[in-house]
């Protein structure tokens, strides 16, 4: 229970941060922090379950603080913690670059989604491109900040956690003796 209401205080602590920034810069040119954090959830989070209902609410969060469509942004976090997920254990997400490269492709997949969404359920905005021509700054920045925030959610959940093994869900280990 100690690392769900942690997790929950960081990740609102996230969304007011993001807020406030939000006041001084441009939208696209501010990095999710957000999605960043539901990343590193996905990334290092034990329960798959636990995760899922963690990452729903920080997207209601950020849905209820940013004056969106309801759901719209809960719907997207849960896709963007699944996929995250599904990545930890398929891939090598250990090192900063490729880590990188796939918060950048989750960010943009993240803008289509909102992009879709959008048009679906409000009358009279056509889908075109316009939503998406600020996203390759916004791209860059995730995939800049991606590694720093997966580092700082890893660490908030072993701090919160009880377990001591608790590491990211690919632990690759040598076979034989070490020295």
């Amino acid at each position: 229970m100690r690392p769900f209401v942690g997790i929950l205080g960081l990740g609102a602590a996230v969304a007011i941060l993001q807020g406030l920034l939000g006041t001084f810069v441009p939208q696209h040119y501010c990095p999710d922090f957000g999605l960043l954090l539901v990343v590193g959830l996905g990334l290092s989070w034990r329960g798959f379950a636990s995760g899922l209902f963690l990452s729903a609410f920080l997207g209601f969060l950020t849905d209820f603080l940013s004056g969106s469509l309801l759901g719209q942004h809960g719907f997207l976090r849960m896709s963007v913690y699944l996929a995250s997920r599904l990545g930890s254990r398929h891939l090598s997400l250990l090192g900063p670059l490729p880590l990188a490269c796939f918060v950048a492709a989750l960010t943009a997949a993240n803008a289509a989604g909102m992009a879709v969404l959008t048009s679906t359920f409000t009358a009279g905005l056509p889908l075109d491109g316009t939503a998406l021509t600020g996203i390759v700054p916004q791209m860059l920045l995730n995939a800049l900040f991606a590694a720093p925030v997966a580092a700082v959610a890893e660490r908030a959940t072993l701090m919160l956690s009880d377990d001591e093994n608790a590491r990211r869900m690919l632990n690759l280990e040598t076979r034989g003796r070490t020295a």
